[in-house]
């Protein structure tokens, strides 16, 4: 994982958790629940859209630069190709 998708992550983590915990102090029908389940529903939405576009990216990569057959990521010193 990229340092943006782990901070995209923690941050909508954080407003999640955040808004989870508000939802309980906020009184029913009013303007902070509104605000709280918006908020809540954006931090859902960048979660997801970040975990589907970094399994998207992580696949596309794998397409481009497929793994050699047979190769172990060892490297080969220049004395041990001859």
């Amino acid at each position: 994982m990229t340092v943006l998708v782990r901070t995209a992550i923690q941050v909508s983590s954080l407003v999640i958790v955040g808004s989870l915990l508000m939802l309980s102090a906020t009184a029913p029908d009013s303007a902070e629940r509104v605000v709280t389940v918006v908020t809540l529903a954006a931090g859902l939405a960048v979660a997801a859209t970040t975990i589907v576009l970094s399994r998207f990216g992580r696949q596309a990569l794998n397409l481009i630069r497929p793994e050699r057959e047979g190769d172990s990521g060892r490297t080969v010193s220049p004395q041990e190709d001859q």
